[in-house]
């Protein structure tokens, strides 16, 4: 990969983390250490970051907490390929529950099949409102303003009523023992919808394996298709059934 791809893939990076590790620059792109420090001076030299012990971090006139939409409108073509992918596990009059992201959201938005969807995100429900393929059910709830859905007791007697053909499902963080959510309620309904579902895709970029979240939603052997943007390291491809889809 080119410097110049590899410079605006790190600033994709920044953006969503906040802060980048040079290690996670060696992992994410495998590199050395010293060409991820090329890729740091360069991004220093031209304004962009300030170097810290290890790492990196936007200049602070820069940061900023992105809302959903303009993270939407800032989706990688790696990101808009998975979202293509995710589409085209979605048959023809089928039951299906869609998760909430921004990759999701844009799956929402190029459903060109009339299906069942169930979701419990207040963006996709906005979406997929508007398609007259789509038959819709909300999730009903609470509602986390901050992440944009419904939770709670009334969410899950829905799902426990439902058994779906396909599931689609985002990620916080892929970990060892499986894959985590930064929000108790959220995993809660990862768990039960993967319980009711024939098909499970998790679709979720491959720097998640470096983030760290705290509740469970479900484990690799829960998965049939995993999309994801690039091809896995070993160490990664073993977290999951040899069964399992990889699609990228």
């Amino acid at each position: 990969m080119y410097q110049e791809k590899r410079l605006k893939k790190i600033m994709l990076m920044l953006e969503d983390k906040g802060e980048v590790s040079t290690q996670e620059i060696v992992e994410q792109f495998d590199i050395s250490r010293d060409t991820a420090r090329r890729d740091i001076i360069q991004l220093v030299e031209n304004g962009k970051v300030i170097r810290t012990h290890g790492g990196i971090i936007m200049p602070e006139e820069k940061l900023q907490v992105l809302n959903y939409f303009e993270r939407l409108n800032q989706l990688s073509q790696e990101k808009q390929k998975m979202a293509q992918l995710a589409v085209k596990q979605i048959q023809p009059n089928s039951v299906c529950f869609i998760d909430v992201s921004t990759t999701l959201l844009q799956v929402s938005q190029n459903i060109k099949v009339p299906c069942q969807i169930y979701t419990h995100a207040l963006d996709n429900a906005f979406v997929l409102a508007n398609q007259p393929l789509i038959n819709l059910t909300v999730l009903g709830g609470k509602f986390d303003d901050k992440n944009r859905f419904f939770y709670g007791e009334e969410a899950l007697e829905q799902l426990g009523q439902v058994k779906f053909d396909l599931s689609l499902i985002g990620a916080a963080s892929l970990e060892e023992d499986g894959f985590y959510f930064k929000e108790k309620q959220n995993a809660r309904i990862k768990r039960k919808v993967i319980q009711r579902t024939r098909k499970v895709v998790l679709i979720s970029e491959q720097q998640k394996f470096q983030k760290q979240s705290t509740f469970r939603g479900g484990e690799y052997e829960d998965i049939d298709v995993f999309i994801t943007d690039q091809e896995l390291k070993p160490n990664q491809l073993s977290l999951f059934e040899k069964s399992t889809n990889i699609l990228y």
